[in-house]
């Protein structure tokens, strides 16, 4: 099979077991005997590299990201593994902060699949392996395969029952708790950190941005106290937002590596902060989260009616239906801006109508909801001057 061919054909058989994911069956997980199986049968591949594992309610994704910039900035061979994916399934498996090929995310979705029929075939757990089961196999022979130092695993949800809590890490991450998944995880913070905080290990050391006075905190201890883990609590002041809140624990997570003895080869020195320098932070960025684009103005009618906008808004409303937890914000870079429906100051915003659908028009600056950001250009041309560049930022909506 040509290897233009072989991501889809592979990724066929692997739809097919979405039937078994939306059964109630699926729901009633009790252990993770399934993924043991599965591994198993592929060598135990989860162990072939040191591992950092994350889950939280809002920035694992971003602070996962982020670790995995400065373990690789320090000079380890360094790899990530996320979960959804935006734009393409190969944003799953990162080496470095760059997505594997096509071909070789066919090669070891494949290996899992065929272990999974095997399983099927033998009547052991592995049979019952599910969709994100066999994603996350594929993720961990991929790590074997090419040899990784460190692995950050993110955490699909929760933490006690994820396909991913068969690793043992130097690190467990909580970066927050809040109310999600309430038909799976449960119905207060308590019982949601009770599956988060289901990830921390015997003797492995726990960071967190929960607040320790809170009944969430209360849990994460507890857990941390049967487990004999020790507990660095780091909540967000507030001050600086989610971006600082997601940057200040990776750089916490790589000050505790580098006193549990991880050393940065780049520096010679114990892994610390400064092997995430901003440049760096900056860099390590996500889909969806604070992503640029620079797009040119759209030459408009001299009229300066409605049509002036209409090449910008088809262009825009492919973007609006990408992913529920978008959002855009556009602002014309003029010197001094107008109130009229259909002059440019005025912005194409995308927000959510529903918890799987997007709703788009053209609307004033949004105001009252959750908070998009757009980084103008720094062209002031005025209105005889030549049309300014426009900067766009798509912002996590969590």
């Amino acid at each position: 099979m040509a290897a233009a061919d072989a991501l889809p054909a592979v990724w066929a058989r692997l739809e097919a077991l979405i039937d078994w994911e939306r059964a109630q069956r699926a729901r009633s997980r009790v252990d993770l005997s399934a993924q043991t199986d599965l591994l198993d049968r592929l060598g135990r591949p989860q162990r072939a590299c040191r591992v950092v594992h994350v889950t939280g309610t809002k920035g694992k994704g971003s602070v996962c990201a982020l670790i995995e910039a400065g373990l690789t900035h320090a000079g380890w061979r360094a790899g990530r593994y996320a979960s959804p994916h935006l734009e393409h399934v190969t944003e799953r498996i990162t080496v470095g902060g760059v997505p594997v090929a096509e071909a070789v995310m066919a090669g070891v979705l494949q290996r899992a699949l065929d272990a999974r029929d095997a399983a099927v075939a033998a009547g052991t757990p592995g049979r019952d392996a599910s969709w994100f089961d066999v994603v996350t196999a594929a993720a961990f022979v991929h790590n074997a395969q090419v040899g990784l130092d460190w692995a950050v695993i993110e955490v699909g949800i929760g933490g006690r029952l994820d396909s991913t809590n068969v690793v043992q890490p130097d690190l467990a991450i909580i970066t927050n708790v809040g109310l999600e998944h309430t038909d799976v995880l449960g119905d207060t913070v308590e019982k949601i950190a009770a599956e988060k905080a289901g990830i921390i290990k015997a003797g492995v050391p726990v960071l967190t941005g929960v607040d320790p006075d809170s009944g969430a905190g209360a849990v994460v201890r507890e857990t941390a106290r049967r487990q004999g883990s020790t507990v660095t609590w780091l909540p967000a002041d507030g001050g600086g937002g989610i971006a600082e809140a997601n940057r200040a624990l990776a750089r916490t997570a790589l000050r505790l590596l580098g006193e549990r003895g991880v050393a940065s080869p780049r520096r010679g020195m114990p892994l610390g902060p400064d092997d995430l320098p901003d440049a760096v932070a900056q860099a390590a960025g996500l889909p969806g989260r604070l992503e640029a684009f620079d797009l040119p103005w759209p030459q408009a009618p001299s009229s300066g009616g409605p049509l002036a906008t209409a090449p910008l808004r088809l262009a825009l409303k492919p973007l609006c239906w990408m992913a529920p937890t978008w959002a855009l914000r556009w602002r014309r870079c003029w010197p001094s801006c107008s109130s009229s429906r259909h002059r440019p100051d005025r912005q194409w915003c995308c927000w959510p109508s529903a918890r799987t659908s997007m709703r788009s028009r053209w609307s004033p600056p949004c105001r009252g909801g959750p908070r998009m950001w757009c980084a103008r250009s720094s062209t002031t041309a005025g209105a005889a001057g030549p049309p300014p560049t426009w900067h766009a930022c798509a912002c996590s909506w969590a």
